[in-house]
């Protein structure tokens, strides 16, 4: 299927520079940086003596990157692929069951029914548990709601009648989940580099800086 849009559009800026104008591009994508950043977490979880917080490290696939084209299916596909390397990637042992996997919930009746937590919501009570951010208490709220978005919008996708919906919009939604998420993994590299036995881990340049990742 093709599709037409009106109005001023220009090359992505990364590409004129590289296939135009012929320059190398002094830093690293948010997505290079994302799996550099779960690299350095797996480093650090090692280091504690624990497995791995996120089971794998993969290369980057090809999809994950910026959108070629603005449509419902290939945003949700995206979203799909982010919350793979996202909360589907948590690894519960990395915990130690020092906090609860389960919790208890009261029914009508009065009998008690034991439900499993969700990864995001013990991975949430574990890092409060163990860290006291002293500037920023919301810290917390945006790291764990980047994850909850994302496993939001893959729970919740687009009937298959609206797959090919053509929206210019979906460039930027994907550009601003992209930014929190990122956000929300590099949060907690922070917040275990804390801890004394992750020292030995080396974070690169661009990460502790935070300068020159492109997410545009």
């Amino acid at each position: 299927m093709l599709f037409r849009s009106s109005g001023d559009f220009r090359l992505h800026p990364d590409y004129f520079r590289s296939a135009i104008l012929g320059h190398v591009y002094e830093g690293i994508s948010i997505f290079e940086a994302f799996l550099l950043e779960v690299s350095v977490i797996a480093c650090m979880s090692v280091d504690m003596g624990r497995t791995a917080l996120f089971r794998g490290v993969p290369e980057r696939p090809r999809e994950f990157s910026f959108l070629l084209r603005p449509t419902q299916r290939d945003f949700n596909e995206f979203v799909q692929l982010l919350d793979k390397m996202m909360s589907d990637n948590i690894d519960l042992d990395f915990f130690r069951n020092e906090v609860s996997l389960e919790r208890e919930e009261t029914l009508k009746d009065g009998r008690i029914r034991v439900i499993p937590k969700g990864s995001i919501q013990v991975m949430e009570e574990w890092f409060r548990a163990k860290f006291k951010p002293k500037d920023d208490p919301s810290v917390f709220e945006d790291t764990f709601a980047a994850f909850r978005e994302v496993r939001k919008l893959r729970s919740k996708p687009a009937h298959a009648v609206d797959d090919n919906v053509f929206d210019q919009a979906f460039f930027g939604r994907q550009r601003e989940l992209m930014i929190r998420s990122y956000a929300a993994i590099r949060t907690i590299r922070q917040m275990l580099s804390n801890h004394s036995a992750t020292r030995s881990c080396e974070v690169p340049e661009s990460l502790r800086s935070g300068e020159n990742i492109w997410s545009y």
